[in-house]
């Protein structure tokens, strides 16, 4: 109705409408609003009162071979949207969210995010006409390319927002977490690409910009802004923030170029990620410590002089005395998080615990240092180990002796602080950190949250009698492993508990991992892969195998409960592989595997469904369960390439085909049990039965 009246019409969407739907396809560059985007062909004002404009559901595993993008105008028209989020536009054109061909488009207050185009110009696209982004954010988008991989452009010089040609201008906007995508059998993300200029002009004004580039062709003016990387250096007007000098040569008045925050993995802004700090946008806030905060003097022409008394979001500009680079006027309360990365293999202390550097005072960061540096920061922090060519080639050994402290000094890792231990390689094994056999490797207390991802942890040794988690033990907090082995940990005392983990209070969470080889004594030990006294336990896509224990040689629960779905329990040594004396544990689709049979549980089990046992003593009996399983039920365990311990499931034995294809969340290819131990689709094929146990392949 706007494109056929005459004059500058509005279009409001109402108050009490949160979404509205582009449902009819359509083909790209049809210039109609019949189907596909909206076409706007006339001077038109879009009031969005915080609605969504959603063209289809997103799904970067599909290339879309249809238009469902978002706004295009092809035409000299003056357009100005305001208050809307422009979200899952999917084209193979340029400009899948927004296609500015002519006239002048304002966007105001607008976000774009989780759109994707097979076009390297991006899914906000400028090729003619004139285009401003004022206090609005694109963020989350991709570009779908790869070089090889028919129908698709070749990577290099994707620009999330792209200007061809035509005006191009940012004013207090963030752009910021877009990235390419290499398509393939597992999509793989590529460094994130923000804003490129193959030619016009463009202007950047209070901005925040992750990735700036402006061709020879084309011309710029950047003031007051954040732009982290540049492809190469770009003209300054002055008060702009680069993180490595790629893009600014510091000679500009009040730049900050090539600012450093060394306990970073790279040198940083001190910047948050793209998030809800209030306003009608996501966007950016400094962290306290940053040098963008008060960095623009008052009464700085156009930037800190009443020219814009409000960021982004609309609060007050300055919130202090000066005014802040960037979109973002004011700073997070918390302090930043620390990335530490570990680059000595040695078992030396922190310096200066608590100053934001992981260094041992010769400049080097060892694994231990990365922890008391975490230990006494206030944040969460990531510490990240590379991994080798090999699997554990060189592990980071614990070499200080000494136990029963719990300040990180000697023997053990003392954790205190939330803090995430993660591989950094991509290569496929797996680092390993090494208890040198002095103590145990990890001890988690005070509450603290503590993923581990991706890494081995192993030559864990306790000799005193009734010790408790040689590999792992959590006296109060909360531990997720994930992608992660847990093996070759012992107790060699009487009355040990837990040769893998042991949890006194708290949770542990083990997701596609394996917890083998561990022992906690053939004599009197319990729970010679998990023991746990108290608290709650949740085991997923994992394997518990080969451990060693008199009762409950894969898991004791003296206390507590425990939950496992599509867990292999197979191959462990001692009277039963499973024992609840003193708590509960649920199955669903899990194997349990004990040899000889007659003694897999020590008592009966709360089932779900769809458990296979070798015997009657887990008390299977719910939808699916197979009782008195024929042996073997899965083979050998095996290191599989991508380096995960694995028992695959015999093709002819009881577990195969367990579960019927399309059961709701566990074989529909649905949530998160959709993916099997190593990351294999479950089920194999779509509509197909799956498997019992952690693994979906089958021996043969």
């Amino acid at each position: 109705e706007a494109n056929a009246t005459p004059g500058h019409q509005r279009i409001a969407i109402a108050d009490d409408i949160d979404e509205v739907a582009l449902s009819i396809l359509g083909t790209p560059d049809d210039l109609t609003a019949a189907d596909g985007d909206l076409d706007i062909a006339d001077h038109t004002t879009i009031e969005g009162n915080g609605a969504t404009l959603r063209a289809s559901d997103w799904d970067t595993s599909t290339i879309p071979s249809t238009d469902r993008g978002g706004l295009r105008v092809a035409v000299d028209a003056h357009v100005i949207v305001r208050d809307l989020a422009l979200r899952a536009a999917t084209t193979t054109e340029a400009g899948s969210a927004l296609f500015v061909g002519d006239g002048q488009v304002v966007l105001e207050r607008v976000t774009i995010a989780e759109s994707s185009t097979r076009d390297t110009r991006g899914v906000v696209t400028v090729d003619g006409g004139e285009l401003t982004l004022r206090r609005s954010t694109v963020s989350e988008n991709i570009v779908l390319c790869g070089s090889g991989y028919p129908g698709l452009p070749s990577c290099d010089g994707a620009g999330e927002v792209t200007l061809v040609d035509g005006a191009l201008r940012l004013d207090q906007a963030t752009v910021s977490d877009n990235g390419g995508q290499v398509y393939a059998t597992i999509p793989v993300p590529l460094p994130s690409t923000g804003v490129d200029a193959h030619g016009g002009t463009i202007e950047v004004v209070a901005s925040t910009v992750d990735h700036l580039h402006v061709a020879p062709a084309a011309s710029s003016l950047v003031t007051g802004s954040v732009v982290e990387h540049c492809t190469a250096l770009i003209s300054s007007a002055g008060h702009n923030a680069d993180i490595d000098g790629s893009c600014f040569d510091g000679t500009a008045t009040g730049d900050l170029s090539g600012t450093e925050g060394t306990p970073w993995l790279t040198p940083t802004l001190w910047l948050g990620p793209v998030a809800d700090n209030g306003g009608p946008t996501w966007t950016r806030l400094p962290w306290a410590v940053s040098p963008l905060v008060d960095a623009i003097p008052a009464g700085t022409p156009g930037l800190c002089d009443g020219t814009r008394p409000t960021d982004q979001r609309g609060a007050p500009r300055p919130l202090g005395g000066a005014c802040d680079i960037g979109a973002v006027e004011g700073r997070a309360d918390d302090m930043p998080p620390l990335v530490l990365a570990v680059d000595v293999p040695t078992d030396s202390r922190d310096a200066a615990p608590g100053d934001g550097y992981c260094d041992d005072g010769t400049g080097a960061c060892s694994l231990r240092a990365a922890v008391d540096e975490a230990n006494a920061w206030p944040s969460r922090d990531r510490i990240l180990v590379e991994g080798g060519n090999v699997d554990s080639e060189d592990p980071r050994v614990l070499t200080r002796p000494g136990t029963d402290e719990d300040d990180n000094a000697t023997g053990d890792l003392d954790i205190h602080h939330d803090v995430e231990i993660r591989n950094s390689s991509s290569r496929t094994y797996r680092p390993t950190i090494d208890g040198g056999g002095l103590d145990r490797v990890l001890d988690v207390h005070d509450g603290a949250e503590v993923t581990i991802w991706r890494v081995v942890l192993s030559g864990g040794q306790l000799s005193g009698s009734g010790a408790l988690g040689a590999g792992v033990r959590v006296v109060d907090g909360a531990v997720l492993l994930q992608h992660t082995r847990i093996e070759g940990n012992a107790i060699t005392a009487a009355g040990g508990r837990g040769g893998g983990v042991g949890l006194i209070d708290g949770s542990l969470t083990a997701s596609q991992s394996s917890i083998t080889g561990n022992d906690a004594g053939a004599a009197d030990g319990a729970g010679g892969g998990v023991a746990m006294l108290g608290g709650t336990t949740t085991i997923v896509n994992t394997t518990v195998s080969s451990n060693t224990a008199a009762a409950g040689a894969g898991i004791h629960l003296a206390g507590g409960a425990a939950g496992l779905t599509y867990v292999t329990v197979a191959a462990n040594t001692g009277a039963t592989s499973l024992a609840a004396p003193g708590g509960s544990i649920e199955l669903t689709a899990t194997i349990v595997e004990h040899d000889p049979p007659g003694t897999a549980c020590s008592t009966p089990m709360t089932s779900s469904g769809w458990n296979v046992a070798t015997d009657a003593t887990c008390g299977l009996g719910a939808v699916g369960d197979v009782t008195d399983a024929a042996a073997p039920i899965v083979g050998d365990l095996t290191l599989a390439p991508g380096g995960d311990r694995v028992h695959l499931v015999e093709a002819q034995g009881a577990a195969a085909d367990r579960i019927a294809g399309g059961t709701p969340t566990l074989c529909d290819r649905t949530g998160d049990l959709r993916w099997d131990q190593r990351g294999w689709l479950r089920p194999a094929t779509l509509g197909a039965p799956c498997p019992a146990g952690a693994i979906v392949e089958l021996t043969g």
